[in-house]
């Protein structure tokens, strides 16, 4: 008995597809991706417009071997004199050549030729004091001209305060007890606008704009904003901070930009824009508002200026970019930067509970967003991205041009471009391509023949 088969099988179809253009990076959270992308993408750049090639390796960019992980670098920048780095483990501060104690992750800025940083628990500020007494300036103790460490305080509850012929109060450095504090005059004092100087305690957060200083982070009040007075960052009126609307929530991170404070908290960010909180001053009034946003900032230390946008990872594992929409107004509204990753998807797998140290830094129109031991490079140019293992970016900077991290052996890193080993090893380096299902995704095929044409 014979089977007459009466279907004609179809032909053999042949499909052509091109690797010249990598420019969509790497796409995890689809398998219906675009040809210039690929579902994993390891340790490559960007080269060019449409190439990818080996990342470059990784050397240590100096001797020296820190106390643990270095979760911190920054530069202090004095007016009249040369730029000193700054970096930092859990415990112990280093700077110049003080060693600073710390009782938890630091948070500094430059601020009028010194740097006013957070040590987790008080508000200290690095730098020459070398102000000559005066009525408006007392010293206590022997007077230090070099580089010194002092806490930023409040004044004596019962101090004097100068009369009413004053418009500033006192400025006291105490060289004995390494403090300084301000004391309001009268008219500062009893001023609706103004009043007490109360230094806050355990911020964790700092940041500069304009000439004042605006720190937040405080576990006991933590929806506050405390701003300092205009060009004084050691009088933090009592008048002056702001509140943001208070709920179980806490701030997460604040961030200059344009001309706006931006603070986060885990499910809202709101922008503090204005001058003033004085109406008679002739300025712009204070202003706080929310922005029309699901999230909040997972990180204060994932938030960094690119161009135009803000970016950030926000606390549900996107990343998102602030940016202003109009030219002559102040509109700030946010938009998704990660469309095609899944920062807990192969091949990335980030934990949701590494959000909270994750690290970012924008430099050479890329971003660099570390969480945990995965580095995800957003190219600014391409506007995709790719997946790095084995930089392992604690903290980031900027030094002349070089980029440099902080590792957690205690040691800082930078790229070697001579060489595609890191510290001297192999690093694997992957490109899947994306799934071809030959225009029918229902249907097992048989490849016959496969070649492979330059």
């Amino acid at each position: 008995m014979a089977f007459i088969q009466k279907i004609i099988p179809p032909p053999n179809k042949v499909m052509n597809f091109s690797l010249k253009d990598f420019s969509g990076g790497m796409n995890n959270r689809s398998d219906q991706i675009k040809d210039n992308e690929a579902s994993v993408v390891k340790n490559l750049m960007f080269a060019d417009d449409t190439v990818l090639e080996t990342r470059w390796g990784q050397k240590y960019y100096n001797d020296k071997v820190y106390d643990g992980e270095v979760i911190y670098i920054d530069e202090f920048k004095p007016y009249n004199d040369e730029n000193q780095m700054i970096y930092a483990t859990i415990n112990t501060m280093y700077i110049g050549d003080k060693e600073i104690p710390l009782k938890g992750r630091p948070c500094g800025v430059n601020h009028l030729g010194k740097y006013y940083f957070s040590d987790g628990e008080k508000l200290k500020v690095y730098g020459k004091f070398d102000d000559e007494a005066s009525t408006y300036c007392r010293l206590i103790g022997t007077p230090i001209t070099d580089y010194e460490v002092y806490d930023v305080v409040s004044p004596p509850v019962d101090h004097e305060r100068l009369g009413t012929e004053h418009k500033q109060g006192v400025k006291v450095i105490d060289y004995t007890n390494k403090k300084v504090y301000y004391e309001p005059c009268e008219n500062e004092f009893t001023d609706p606008y103004n009043g007490a100087n109360k230094v806050p305690e355990k911020v964790k957060y700092i940041v500069s704009h304009g000439d004042r200083l605006y720190a937040s982070g405080n576990d006991k009040d933590d929806d506050m904003i405390y701003i300092t007075f205009s060009k004084n960052p050691l009088y933090f009126p009592s008048a002056l901070p702001i509140q943001i609307p208070p709920t179980s929530d806490k701030i997460t991170g604040i961030h200059v930009f344009d001309d706006s404070v931006v603070i986060g908290r885990e499910k809202d960010i709101y922008v503090v824009t204005g001058e003033t909180n004085n109406p008679n001053a002739g300025l712009e009034m204070f202003r706080l508002k929310r922005l029309n946003t699901h999230t909040g900032f997972a990180s204060h230390q994932a938030i960094s200026i690119a161009h135009n946008y803000l970016i950030f990872l926000g606390s549900d594992g996107n990343v998102y970019g602030i940016r202003n929409t109009r030219t002559y107004e102040r509109d700030l509204a946010t938009t998704i930067l990660s469309r095609t990753i899944d920062l807990t998807a192969y091949p990335i797998e980030c934990k949701k509970e590494d959000y909270s140290s994750a690290t970012a830094f924008f430099d050479n129109d890329e971003w660099y967003l570390t969480v945990g031991d995965k580095t995800m490079v957003y190219s600014y140019r391409h506007m995709a991205w790719v997946m790095y293992e084995g930089l392992k970016m604690r903290s980031v900077y900027s030094k002349d041009g070089e980029l440099i991290w902080g590792r957690p052996e205690g040691r800082i890193a930078t790229f070697d471009k001579e060489t595609f080993k890191d510290f001297g090893e192999p690093y694997e380096v992957l490109w899947y391509s994306k799934f071809f299902d030959m225009d029918d995704a229902n249907s097992y095929k048989h490849f016959r023949e496969f070649f492979i044409v330059a």
